[in-house]
């Protein structure tokens, strides 16, 4: 699982993720989201399982999830990790793998 997040972000000489989004910018993008999708916090952090305060902070750009927590967001959602977390030309849906 930590190699699909891990594989998204290639490194640079200096270590900075290249692609990488900051924190603020990725807040922004999670709250976005979860407008667009009418949820409220409540309704996502018991959809993946994360206290409100973590929600919270990561919309606010104060924390960024652990990988496990990236990749149940992005399901909630349904775009990808590298929608969510990178600034890559990504889709931004999730393919979705034998669907006519």
């Amino acid at each position: 699982m930590r190699d699909i997040i891990r594989a998204s972000c290639s490194r640079n000489v200096n270590g900075k993720g290249v692609g990488q989004m900051n924190s603020m910018e990725i807040g922004k993008r999670l709250r976005g989201l979860r407008h667009s999708k009418g949820c409220d916090i409540a309704t996502v952090c018991g959809a993946v399982g994360i206290s409100t305060s973590a929600l919270s902070m990561y919309e606010c750009g104060l924390r960024i999830p652990r990988d496990e927590i990236k990749i149940k967001l992005a399901s909630f959602y349904g775009v990808t990790v590298d929608f969510l977390f990178f600034s890559s030309d990504c889709s931004r849906n999730v393919s979705k793998a034998g669907a006519s």
